[in-house]
């Protein structure tokens, strides 16, 4: 039965059956995934995904961390293009204020009056 629910043609293939919501790992725990790397090498990657699980699996120490980058982050379909309104929308209660902020210093706006001005937002009192 495993076979068949399991198979590749299968109705169920592929289907998520649970989600598991793992911490980040720890600067050791990532030093040991990226044996190939430097140290220098290995910060730079720490401090770029953050011991994030689901990216180290894609992070590849066979390519400088450069190349990494440009090909898991910023291409088409990146996860800095697609994960950031998940992870804005899971974690904040009005994402879109926070992502109008997020555009509007991403846009060159660097000041309070600005980012404000941009994203129409009200000055806290």
């Amino acid at each position: 039965m495993e076979r068949e629910a399991t198979h590749y043609e299968a109705a169920l293939y592929g289907r998520a059956t649970g989600r598991m919501l793992l911490p980040p790992l720890d600067f050791p725990a990532v030093r040991l995934l990226l044996p190939r790397y430097s140290p220098v090498q290995q910060v730079e990657t720490c401090a770029i995904i953050g011991g994030v699980p689901s990216y180290l699996e894609l992070w590849d120490d066979r390519r400088p961390v450069l190349e990494n980058v440009r090909r898991l982050m910023l291409g088409p379909g990146g996860l800095f293009l697609v994960d950031p309104p998940y992870l804005l929308g899971d974690v904040l209660h009005r994402p879109r204020n926070y992502a109008a902020i997020l555009l509007a210093v991403a846009s060159g706006r660097c000041t309070p009056h600005a980012i404000g001005t941009a994203t129409a937002a009200r000055p806290c009192s």
